[in-house]
């Protein structure tokens, strides 16, 4: 079996792949604006946990190295199951107490 498609036949077919995909992906930022407009007004952001990841980016460090940080203790953590999370007060102390 034989088909032949022809060059116009393959860009419409692209097109329409491509209409697709910026539809798609005008869905997901709709709902990151949505997810984002409902969170904390920003000056609360404060009351919000962080992750080891959260530690390490604030930081521009690894995140092996944020854990470490973490489980020597010299930024304090609360445990909840198995996750680690950093209260921010707590990361601006450990910042405060080794300026240089």
């Amino acid at each position: 079996m034989n088909i032949r498609i022809t060059r116009r036949e393959v860009a419409k077919q692209f097109i329409i792949a491509i209409e697709l995909l910026l539809d798609w992906v005008e869905q997901k930022e709709n709902s990151i604006d949505k997810s984002t407009s409902n969170d904390v007004e920003e000056d609360s952001l404060d009351a919000r946990l962080l992750t080891a990841p959260d530690v390490a980016r604030i930081l521009n460090i690894s995140k092996g190295a944020a854990y470490n940080l973490i489980q020597l203790k010299q930024i304090p953590s609360i445990r909840i199951n198995r996750n680690v999370r950093v209260r921010p007060e707590d990361l601006d102390e450990f910042i405060s107490q080794n300026l240089e």
